[in-house]
């Protein structure tokens, strides 16, 4: 698992998600001591790490690119050596629309 990974190269590790799901809770329980959950752009600021050129972000996979992008704007400006996931690690059904122009959940 990536957090791991990141933990054992001594990054704090920032989690974007809810913090209420389950993926959440156990991606925060595989690096406990370096990983700070943040739901919005808003909690970005309040973030304190013990080396800011030492940090990583991982999101919660069910969240859609748009739900992340703000809070990842804001975590680079803050961290501007922060990095992330490959691009591959994101699940492609929240990255395209689906073909036919299908809405998630809704049948037609």
């Amino acid at each position: 698992m990536e957090a791991v990974k990141f933990a054992k190269e001594g990054y704090s590790l920032i989690l974007i998600g809810h913090r209420d799901h389950d993926e959440v809770i156990g991606t925060l329980g595989e690096a406990p001591l370096v990983t700070q959950v943040v739901g919005s752009p808003g909690e970005v600021e309040s973030l304190t790490v013990p080396d800011p050129e030492r940090v990583a972000y991982l999101t919660q996979t069910t969240l859609s690119l748009d739900e992340a992008r703000d809070t990842i704007a804001a975590l680079r400006r803050k961290f501007p050596k922060i990095t992330g996931p490959a691009a591959q690690d994101i699940c492609l059904c929240h990255r395209e629309p689906p073909a036919g122009g299908e809405t998630r959940g809704v049948r037609r």
